[in-house]
């Protein structure tokens, strides 16, 4: 009878221990669950436009934010606002901005619906780029959809109306990227590069109206469409972020 007891006794006790680390468990994971506090930011606290397009949160902490009013930095309890002046060159190209990203060498750059500015942290200027060169000739950017800076330091841009552009460092411009005449595709539809990415194998891969282009180190290029039901019309590839495949054919123009 007590040999009972004292099995019933232990069972109990192993039962009792498990169910208080099983509730230990439980509440620790309660504790460790990351805690997300929202706070919506309006023109009452300090915003410009309530129509926000992008925001982007650099190196050093500060939160940039393009509206369809200019372009602001946040410090975590006042705004800065850039805004657009046409006698001072040390503004901001467009008050519409599309997108802000950063550089290596921390300078950040605003995407607008004419042209691009680069914001210099070393002397608190702004550069605006509101024109390239393509075979020789000065053309208006317009709209930049994206820059991006490659693993070789080499700094794009992706445009609506012309497609890609390199930065050229030395002369301060940026230089239209051609499609190779051998390439499979409508030079027109060498345009609306809207996201610029870079894979593992250091190829740069662009979209362009309807598919995107892939180029390899040795700068070979390679085009990809992506199919659209015959009753729809192309008017632009409508991905804004481009997905990377691991494993697609490699057929360089």
């Amino acid at each position: 009878m007590n040999n009972r007891w004292n099995k019933k006794s232990i069972v109990y006790f192993i039962l009792t221990v498990l169910f208080s680390f099983i509730q230990q468990l439980l509440s620790a994971q309660s504790v460790n669950k990351p805690y997300y506090n929202f706070k919506t930011y309006t023109t009452s606290d300090g915003l410009i436009s309530n129509h926000v397009k992008c925001a982007y949160k650099d190196t050093r902490g500060f939160l940039w934010i393009g509206t369809n009013r200019g372009l602001q930095r946040y410090n975590g309890s006042t705004f800065l606002t850039f805004r657009h002046l046409n006698n001072d060159s040390n503004s901001i190209a467009n008050e519409t901005i599309i997108s802000i990203t950063e550089d290596k060498q921390q300078n950040i750059w605003i995407a607008t619906i004419d042209g691009i500015t680069k914001f210099s942290y070393s002397n608190g200027k702004l550069t605006n780029y509101t024109y390239g060169y393509k075979n020789g000739h000065k053309i208006p950017l317009k709209e930049v959809f994206c820059f991006f800076e490659d693993s070789k330091g080499r700094q794009w841009i992706g445009t609506a109306n012309s497609g890609l552009y390199l930065f050229n460092k030395t002369k301060q411009q940026f230089v239209h990227s051609p499609p190779l005449a051998n390439l499979a595709m409508k030079q027109d539809f060498f345009w609306w590069v809207n996201s610029i990415q870079e894979t593992a194998k250091q190829e740069l891969v662009f979209t362009v109206r309807d598919g995107f282009v892939i180029i390899n180190k040795e700068g070979r290029q390679q085009y990809l469409k992506v199919p659209v039901p015959a009753d729809k019309k192309i008017i632009y590839q409508p991905c804004l972020l481009l997905p990377l495949l691991k494993e697609y054919p490699m057929k360089y123009g």
